[in-house]
């Protein structure tokens, strides 16, 4: 049987605890902003803290506008661009160190979130 111990980050806390009850086992939730640097640096810590490595990295985040109607303002492009390329940014840029320790680590990068 294959089993993994799994930290689910998620700016929204429903959510994260939604996803979090269909895994069993030790699952480790923290409630992070991708786009805030400080966010993924606490969530670096909390997995450490919790396991001490981490040995795959799946980058599951991304947002996009929904609907056909007008764009309001810069603000939605600069939300978008906050979580889709800072996000992964952040990521990488706090996690790639830890990753470079761990023999065998593996990093995977997906996006498919939208916003309401």
């Amino acid at each position: 049987m294959l089993s993994a111990l799994v930290c689910i980050a998620d700016i929204n806390e429903v959510d994260l605890e939604s996803a979090a009850s269909d895994i069993d086992g030790d699952v480790l939730t923290v409630k992070t902003n991708v786009s805030n640097l400080s966010d993924i640096e606490s969530l670096r810590d909390q997995v450490l803290a919790h396991w001490g490595e981490v040995n795959l990295l799946m980058n599951d985040v991304g947002i996009t506008r929904r609907g056909a109607g007008p764009w309001t303002g810069l603000d939605e492009w600069q939300k978008i661009i906050n979580t889709n390329l800072w996000g992964i940014v952040n990521s990488v840029q706090t996690f790639l160190p830890v990753h470079l320790l761990v023999p065998g680590f593996t990093y995977t990068g997906m996006m498919r979130k939208h916003m309401s």
